[in-house]
């Protein structure tokens, strides 16, 4: 992915320019892979930061910075989507953990300060997990 230097400190105007997608390839039969911005609500504070998401089929990779600093990669078929809909100002979905798994963090909460964008990654992620 290629981004310039990610803040936590960017007016609004930026952020939701930032928070489009970067590239969709999807081909049947072959890798399903998506790149860009998105907005992930930290674990303990509740903060929403600024990450960059690669998902490639079921596996989606999050990480502070395009260079992968404190990479994450978790398998989202482990998880079970679900859409929250516009909160504030942000488009909010939500993976949780399927029952009976017992898995870290029990809860993935990203969203996107555009609706069109949000419910592109949204059914994108879909679109992988089936």
């Amino acid at each position: 992915m290629n981004t310039s230097a990610i803040s936590n400190t960017q007016s609004d105007s930026n952020i939701s320019s930032a928070s489009k997608i970067k590239s969709t390839t999807i081909t049947p039969g072959a890798v399903k892979k998506k790149e860009g911005l998105l907005y992930k609500k930290s674990e303990h504070l509740k903060v929403w930061r600024k990450r960059c998401f690669c998902c490639e089929n079921n596996f989606l990779k999050i990480s502070h910075n395009d260079t992968g600093k404190n990479l994450r990669i978790i398998d989202l078929n482990s998880y079970v989507p679900s859409w929250q809909g516009k909160m504030k100002d942000k488009c909010v979905f939500v993976f949780q953990v399927r029952s009976g798994l017992k898995l870290k963090p029990k809860a993935i909460v990203l969203a996107a300060s555009d609706e069109s964008v949000a419910k592109e990654w949204f059914q994108f992620f879909i679109s992988v997990m089936v």
